[in-house]
């Protein structure tokens, strides 16, 4: 996410995020940088549902497609593509997701965990 949030300062940039790891990262003091990442971006989404990968998405400055598998959390392959038809597909697969998604902020305040974001 750094990576793409670093090549256009001007581009817009949203997350979906699953709930369980980013309160697993907001308890670790070793994930520091990473949540503050997640707060720098233009929209974080929150899903209770477990996200099968990483899914990062650039058309700045072309269309760009990584897909990366996670075992436990550590990456284990990242797939890329430039293709018009892996946008498209992941493109469709992020709108799923947002539409399902509620905004970090809301999650903040539902969480019931003693360590929860500030």
């Amino acid at each position: 996410m750094t990576n793409f949030n670093g090549k256009s300062p001007d581009t817009t940039v949203e997350l979906i995020v699953e709930a369980a790891s980013l309160q697993k990262q907001a308890n670790s003091r070793y994930d520091q940088p990473e949540i503050e990442n997640v707060l720098s971006t233009d929209y974080v989404g929150i899903v209770e549902d477990r996200l099968p990968f990483g899914l990062f998405v650039s058309t700045t400055p072309k269309v760009e497609l990584c897909i990366v598998i996670l075992n436990d959390g550590v990456p284990c392959i990242s797939l890329h593509n430039t293709t018009d038809e892996s946008y498209q597909w992941a493109l469709d697969l992020y709108n799923r997701y947002r539409q399902e998604s509620h905004p970090l902020e809301q999650w903040q305040s539902n969480s019931t965990s003693p360590n929860k974001m500030q």
